[in-house]
């Protein structure tokens, strides 16, 4: 697998875009596992995500987790937010398929 890293690494200790990222390669530098929550924050009708399914069509929101040491690419829509309610959990917005 390759990435192509296209911003710096921002803390997902809260929620945020990550710089309006699409794809974001989240890693967990902690010691324990960690889940990271990614929301629909602006509705599927203004480019959200689409999370759940029918009939949890009000669904706004996924979570992964992720193990201590480890990482994951999540691919969201650019107005979804990341939060891994801790700084352990870093991400970087990534252009998908390498260089």
């Amino acid at each position: 697998m390759s990435i192509r890293p296209i911003s710096n690494v921002a803390s997902l200790a809260s929620a945020t875009t990550v710089w309006g990222a699409t794809a974001v390669y989240v890693v967990n530098t902690a010691t324990t596992d960690r889940t990271v929550t990614i929301a629909n924050t602006v509705s599927v009708q203004n480019g959200g995500g689409n999370y759940g399914s029918i009939p949890l069509v009000g669904t706004a929101q996924a979570e992964v987790f992720v193990n201590s040491g480890t990482s994951v690419i999540i691919e969201k829509k650019a107005t979804d937010t990341l939060d891994g309610g801790n700084a352990d959990i870093k991400g970087t917005k990534i252009a998908l398929g390498g260089v």
